[in-house]
């Protein structure tokens, strides 16, 4: 027993000996600590932009470009250029180019899932352009900050018109059934990055994008839009800004000679910001018409999602796939392996209930 105990204890010393204190261990200043990604497809390979941390005596980040037949050997030439070890465990976010999107991202994503030492929850977009010319903009002489980068994946909870989305929940949606995954597009305008809309995938592959106001009706029919503001207009009552305050919504499915029925009942409650125009007395009549339009025009936006998205590519970004084989998956199994074409097939019915919060009675001309 005392001779088990001591090999045990030399076996422990030899370990930490040879391991922790070996050469497989790297000071800090031995790596790269990478904030964030950008990979973009080209004719032979890939070209992988890397923002990293500076040394503590420098300012700003650091930002290289490298290349490779594969977003691991191209991040792995970044060794060739700095003599230092990339390390991921500090990245925020990655930035596909369109041309991954147009190839296929499980061409270019699978080392950002597979790998041991990067994080599946990192943020994901995809570039209106190319990745490098997000991650190398500059505003006022300075590259914009990771952190403003991270941030606009989390603006659709302040306007209701973006989506977030990470490795983990984009390869979910991929494989889930009766599914296609979304992403937010970002692109630069007059120098800053901002989110432009939402990209839609079939198989990885980029099927189309959707605008900020379909990105809403998107949203909607998911219920995930609760917040943000909808501007209406009426000639009874000028222009009106409304701020969501609440908003949910309901997806009942039917069947009727072996046809898929999707009802989707959205309600809305929002508040009065702003009034601009010609308006009367702030009554019953003004608070009809405003939520009849309001009701009228999150219907458009949400139809319109839903027609170029679901009707038009054959991309079920809202799950009613995988809500039909939750609810009925005798039926569903025997239309999953057509539902692409049986979608087409599928009756959709789409209602809005919009609220608008009353205020006191009179208007903003003291009621004359």
């Amino acid at each position: 027993m005392k001779i088990r105990r001591c090999c045990a204890v030399l076996f422990v010393g030899f370990f930490v000996c040879t391991v922790l204190s070996g050469c497989g261990y790297r000071e800090l200043h031995q790596r790269i600590l990478i904030q964030g990604i950008g990979v973009d497809k080209t004719g032979d390979g890939y070209t992988v932009t890397v923002r990293a941390a500076s040394p503590e005596e420098e300012e700003g980040d650091e930002l290289y470009s490298c290349q490779g037949g594969s977003v691991l050997e191209a991040l792995s030439n970044l060794s060739l250029s700095t003599g230092r070890e990339p390390f991921y465990s500090h990245n925020y976010l990655v930035v596909f180019g369109r041309s991954c999107g147009e190839e296929g991202l499980d061409k270019s994503m699978d080392f950002f899932i597979r790998y041991y030492n990067t994080r599946p929850t990192v943020q994901m977009y995809l570039a209106e352009d190319t990745a490098e010319e997000i991650l190398s903009a500059k505003m006022d002489d300075k590259m914009i900050s990771i952190q403003t980068l991270q941030n606009l994946g989390q603006t659709g909870k302040y306007n209701g018109k973006a989506v977030s989305m990470d490795f983990l929940e984009f390869v979910n949606s991929a494989q889930r059934p009766g599914s296609s995954p979304v992403l937010p597009v970002v692109g630069i305008k007059w120098g800053k990055a901002e989110l432009c809309g939402t990209a839609y995938f079939q198989n990885y592959q980029l099927a189309g994008i959707l605008g900020l106001e379909e990105t809403r009706g998107y949203l909607a029919i998911k219920g995930k839009l609760g917040n943000g503001e909808i501007v209406v207009k009426g000639d009874d009552f000028g222009t009106v800004t409304l701020t969501v305050s609440q908003g949910k919504s309901e997806t009942e499915i039917s069947s009727k000679d072996d046809i898929p029925n999707f009802r989707t009942v959205y309600q809305v409650t929002a508040d009065v910001s702003a009034i601009s125009g010609e308006h009367g007395k702030l009554d019953e009549s003004f608070y009809a018409s405003v939520e009849e339009k309001a009701a009228q025009q999150i219907r458009e936006e949400m139809t319109s999602a839903l027609e170029k998205s679901l009707m038009k590519e054959q991309c079920d970004i809202f799950g009613f796939g995988n809500l039909f084989s939750q609810k009925e998956p005798k039926q569903w199994k025997k239309i999953s392996q057509q539902w692409d074409e049986e979608m087409l097939r599928c009756n959709y019915e789409i209602q809005v209930e919009a609220t608008v919060l009353r205020m006191e009675q009179g208007s903003l001309n003291g009621g004359k």
